[in-house]
């Protein structure tokens, strides 16, 4: 159904009809199969030091992220794993020592779930995987680009939405329009090389990085970070 990559470790796997999941240890990845296509490659996961907030900019209904943020550290040592014939759970340290967990289950035909906890609650927690040259993105919600493809963007859902429409002033039409707070965030990625993501979170703050390769992340004051493929 789905084969190791060339060149890496034989991987640790779990399968469920037509799906398949396979984590690599050097380094610490995920592939994700469906039949025998690779639809996301080398996932990562990372945790976040900083601090952050959310200012609302009441005249123009804009709300703004003030954050900040060390750099990621990934979760790149492999220090014990568990695999079932419905889960795999493993165990990892980031090189600065810490401690992270990931689980990861397929609960029904053509969805994987993977959720991503760290010790000394980090400010976030996030996800990287390769992107294809040619890979195009959309979803998201309304009005976070005119384009229908969102690919090459960095944007935080609840903080991104614009108005572009005839009372935008020029200057702010070349910056892509007026930010305002979003009124129904969509946390939905729809991909062309074969997937969709929906991020699953209690709470405000999502940021998606969209070039290669594709980030990302939640605040973990809103729980682990739990992505359905």
């Amino acid at each position: 159904m789905f084969a190791a990559v060339p060149g890496s470790a034989v991987p640790l796997t779990l399968a469920r009809g037509t799906v398949g999941v396979e984590l690599h240890s050097e380094p610490l990845r995920l592939n994700i199969w469906r039949g025998d296509r690779c639809v996301v490659r080398d996932l990562g996961m990372w945790a976040e030091s900083g601090t952050g907030h959310d200012r609302l900019i009441t005249l123009m209904e804009g709300v703004l992220p003030e954050e900040e943020r060390e750099d990621p550290e990934p979760l790149d040592e492999l220090i014990g794993q568990r695999n079932a014939s419905s889960e795999m759970r493993i165990e990892g340290r980031t090189s600065s020592g810490r401690e992270g967990s990931v689980e990861v289950w397929i609960p029904e035909r053509d969805r994987v779930v993977i959720e991503f906890s760290a010790a000394q609650r980090p400010y976030r927690l996030g996800a990287r995987w390769a992107a294809d040259t040619d890979e195009r993105l959309t979803g998201l919600g309304p009005r976070h680009r005119e384009g229908f493809d969102q690919r090459g963007r960095v944007l935080q859902l609840g903080a991104d939405r614009r108005y572009t429409g005839p009372d935008c002033p020029a200057e702010l039409l070349e910056i892509g329009g007026i930010p305002q707070g979003d009124y129904a965030p969509v946390p939905w990625l729809l991909s062309s090389h074969g997937w969709s993501l929906w991020l699953e979170t209690d709470g405000a703050g999502i940021e998606l990085g969209l070039a290669d390769p594709i980030a990302v992340s939640v605040r973990a004051a809103a729980g682990p970070l739990r992505l359905h493929f």
